[in-house]
């Protein structure tokens, strides 16, 4: 499962989504510390680019995209690259709406 995001939310998403048994979970993010975190509360995989950089990657990860993702930001940007990496009928679990959407 990817997690857009290495913030507080994308944190606990990782954490859910180890709980929940994920056996893989992708944490897309730039900052190195909260990336270490990610990966002591069960992030299996690091995409550290973005756009259609990360899109790409993601896709090659989960052959062909996600079941689901979680867009953890709330920007349009990340809503994107969630639309990007999940598969054709697949889930996007957001926390609000993003900013330019509404």
């Amino acid at each position: 499962m990817p997690v857009v995001g290495d913030g507080a939310v994308g944190l606990c998403g990782v954490l859910a989504a180890k709980r929940l048994g994920a056996e893989r979970i992708i944490i897309l993010g730039r900052h190195p510390s909260r990336l270490e975190i990610a990966r002591r509360f069960g992030a299996t995989d690091v995409v550290s680019s973005r756009g259609e950089e990360a899109i790409a990657a993601v896709k090659e990860m989960t052959q062909g995209g996600a079941e689901s993702v979680l867009e953890c930001v709330g920007s349009e940007p990340a809503m994107a690259t969630a639309i990007g990496i999940a598969r054709p009928g697949g889930a996007i679990g957001y926390v609000g709406v993003p900013h330019g959407l509404c």
